[in-house]
């Protein structure tokens, strides 16, 4: 997403564009596949799914623009461990305790910094309170791990942050998943498919000039260039640079934290399932949050959704264990015998050859601000401060890490500063 608002922003002014791109497809994390139903089929979404508040969000707006259909999920139908519905006093009541907890702990973190987890800093919150970790509790808490991309245990205490430069609103799903966005987007650049980056290289006369070498030997050459590959990548060292990377960026992409969330997405004859936005499940080893595709796409659609070491665990099963595991979970959910599914699709972020994880996260004892800022700082040729190198995605944003928005913003920064 940063790629392609950077390169149309570009376009835009005037500039000539080339975008090179090591996927047969463009979007990068945010990837819709198609699920086939009895009757035709359904895009989902396999990477980034949610709009994280529509209020004067450009994002929301541009999907609106193209014509995207969307809807609020928010509603959740929460299950013990028996399969039976959580009391509804009884649900409010956990709730309660659960941001309650959470509250606290963010008060104790506010200015402040330390080596160790936001988790053990919750967890003693809990005990000071006298708060059971009865799987309800767990669940609440592995809920927001799913959209943290890792454990409570790995979380430094600056982890959000960025909560107070979020947009209010709904957050909504798309019905036909993000591909039309961005294959929208795209439409109009030069692109380059299949193109994987083995070297980036500052030459020319006082660094004025980049060359771009790519796995098969070709060589391009630019006046600059926006590199925005995942921070997945950068850690791996997959592409090289030369000169050598500041350190302060180089630290940043040491420092930072990389973090995964997993999905299993499942298509059926027919609905079965309660009428929710969200379905979940606690048991006392996993807890379990389905997303309803029913309640957006008008299709029977689920979306489980596997984050914190859940989704790490999950990398290392086959799609029939998976598989088993969902229709096991949602027999319990639902009450009945669950038929076969007419198609799924798994995915395995932390092992996928161009991102090597989710989004971002930020771990104890690092300074996020001081990072994230880092990231997003150019490399500049030696004659005055024009931009040589840049650098662009959800990893390089203070204000909005670990989103689409935020991807987005990032591409359009970086068009700015050319």
């Amino acid at each position: 997403m940063s790629g392609l608002s950077c390169a149309r922003e570009l376009q835009h002014r005037g500039y000539h564009v080339l975008v090179v791109e090591a996927r047969q497809r463009v979007g990068g994390r945010l990837k819709g596949t198609a699920l086939q139903l009895p009757t035709g089929e359904q895009q989902v979404d396999l990477g980034g799914a949610l709009i994280h508040g529509i209020d004067d969000n450009p994002v929301a707006e541009l999907v609106d623009q193209i014509g995207v259909r969307t809807r609020p999920v928010s509603d959740t139908l929460l299950l013990d461990k028996t399969g039976w519905p959580l009391d509804l006093r009884e649900d409010e009541r956990i709730s309660h305790l659960f941001n309650e907890c959470l509250e606290e702990a963010f008060e104790r973190t506010r200015g402040k910094q330390s080596d160790t987890s936001f988790g053990d800093l919750f967890n003693t919150v809990c005990e000071g309170k006298a708060v059971n970790t009865s799987a309800i509790l767990r669940w609440h808490k592995a809920n927001l791990e799913v959209s943290c991309g890792t454990s409570f245990e790995k979380l430094g205490w600056q982890w959000n942050e960025d909560e107070a430069y979020g947009f209010d609103g709904d957050h909504v799903a798309l019905q036909a998943s993000w591909k039309p966005v961005v294959e929208a987007l795209a439409e109009p650049l030069d692109i380059v498919y299949n193109a994987s980056v083995e070297l980036i290289h500052l030459t020319g006369p006082r660094n004025t000039v980049v060359q771009i070498t790519l796995m098969d030997g070709t060589v391009l050459e630019a006046d600059s260039v926006v590199c925005t590959v995942p921070l997945g990548i950068l850690k791996r060292k997959t592409i090289s640079f030369d000169p050598p990377l500041p350190t302060p960026k180089q630290q940043a992409i040491e420092r930072l934290g990389i973090g995964l969330l997993n999905k299993c997405t499942l298509s059926f004859p027919h609905v079965f399932w309660q009428d929710s936005d969200f379905l979940g499940l606690a048991e006392d080893e996993h807890s379990y949050l389905v997303l309803n595709g029913a309640t957006f796409t008008d299709n029977p659609v689920l979306l489980f959704m596997f984050g914190g070491e859940f989704a790490h665990e999950i990398e290392k099963w086959t799609d029939t264990e998976i598989v088993t595991d969902c229709l096991r979970i949602l027999s319990r959910i639902c009450g009945c015998q669950v038929p076969e599914p007419t198609d799924y699709h798994t995915t395995r972020w932390g092992r996928e050859q161009y991102s090597r994880m989710a989004f971002t996260f930020i771990p104890p004892g690092v300074d996020g601000a001081a990072e994230l800022r880092a990231m997003g700082e150019p490399v500049l040729n030696s004659i005055g401060n024009v931009p040589a190198l840049m650098f662009a995605g959800e990893h390089t944003t203070f204000f909005h890490p670990s989103t689409i928005h935020g991807a987005f913003f990032s591409g359009i920064r970086e068009a700015y500063r050319l």
